[in-house]
């Protein structure tokens, strides 16, 4: 049996979760409820463990709904994963993620840990359709395998597939951050009142034409922001020395890149003190690395220097000027040399 037919019996198993299907189109009026939004490093376990502590809190207040940087039809999944007896739907979710950020075995169990936390949480995804080749077209087949072709979920999974397909097409970062806030001001003012949490990248939570700021452009004081990566010191601080000088550097840690980046084993990250004015007459290579990235949130005129290990063993170091760019319409560092 292929791995599509056997997604569409573990959801013919599963109950519907009627509340978790999206509701309808936005209303001319934005709802009242609240927005409590939080930016991270994806798959890191000390801001995982944070948001589950957040959530735990919210929870305790009465709230139930979570938003979460998915597809719409993948929050859909851990819904019905919510509602059964094993976690069938949940390991294959995670290994359809395999290779992303979000694909690594610190937040499959940052999800189990919700379902054993707070049992009544309904997600809601409102990034646009990745892995749609697999996932979103396993649901769609699921679905019509119910019969449910004139629903609203159906709709929603067909429309969320389209937008992966147009963005995957070449559509770019600017078209991804209207349609994330397009589907979140659907599914949020759907609620009717009711407040919520949101957990994003931080680049979406930067300043410029981004999915937090249009949110504050529609709901003003009702969205609160917090970038839980800001909230992370230096783990420790020394001296750097580049290109034959030494610069005072806070070390903010080395990260496992193996579950992303097969090429590559981990990078490390170094902010490097009084380094701008050097390194500004470096010549830029064109590579850039976007703020979500990064362990912290970068500032203009800093740099970065970061020690990449590859999975042959081999490594590499590369020195990142924050000067403003953006790439694809968010903010980015891009890599200077000698």
């Amino acid at each position: 049996m292929s791995k599509r037919y056997r997604l569409a019996a573990w959801l013919l198993t599963a109950a519907l979760i009627l509340c978790a299907c999206a509701g309808p189109e936005p209303e001319t009026s934005p709802s009242a409820g609240n927005i409590h939004l939080y930016g991270e490093t994806h798959g890191q376990q000390d801001l995982l463990d944070r948001e589950l502590e957040l959530w735990r809190t919210h929870y305790g207040e009465g709230e139930r709904h979570l938003f979460v940087e998915l597809a719409y039809y993948e929050a859909q999944l851990l819904n019905r994963w919510m509602e059964a007896e094993d976690d069938a739907l949940l390991d294959h979710l995670f290994q359809a993620l395999e290779g992303t950020a979000a694909g690594v075995p610190c937040v499959q169990e940052f999800y189990r840990q919700i379902k054993a936390r707070c049992p009544e949480t309904v997600f809601h995804g409102f990034d646009v359709g990745h892995q749609y080749e697999t996932l979103g077209a396993e649901y769609q087949a699921a679905l019509e395998a119910e019969g449910a072709q004139k629903s609203v979920d159906y709709r929603l999974t067909v429309q969320n597939i389209r937008q992966g397909k147009d963005y995957y097409a070449g559509r770019g970062d600017a078209y991804r951050e209207e349609r994330m806030y397009e589907n979140f001001v659907r599914a949020f003012d759907a609620l009717d009142g009711e407040s919520v949490m949101a957990v994003c990248g931080t680049a979406h939570i930067a300043a410029g034409d981004t999915l937090t700021e249009k949110l504050r452009a529609r709901y003003g004081g009702q969205v609160s922001a917090e970038n839980l990566t800001l909230l992370q010191g230096p783990l420790e601080t020394g001296e750097l020395e580049v290109n034959g000088k030494t610069y005072p550097a806070d070390y903010y840690g080395e990260y496992d890149l193996s579950a992303q980046l097969p090429a590559y084993k981990s990078r490390a990250f170094w902010r490097l003190e009084g380094a701008c004015e050097d390194l500004s007459s470096w010549t830029a290579t064109g590579n850039v690395l976007p703020y979500s990235n990064y362990p912290m949130t970068p500032q203009e005129g800093e740099v970065y220097a970061i020690h990449y290990i590859l999975a042959d063993g081999s490594e590499r170091w590369e020195y990142h000027l924050c000067s403003g760019r953006l790439w694809n319409g968010q903010p980015a560092t891009e890599e200077v040399t000698p």
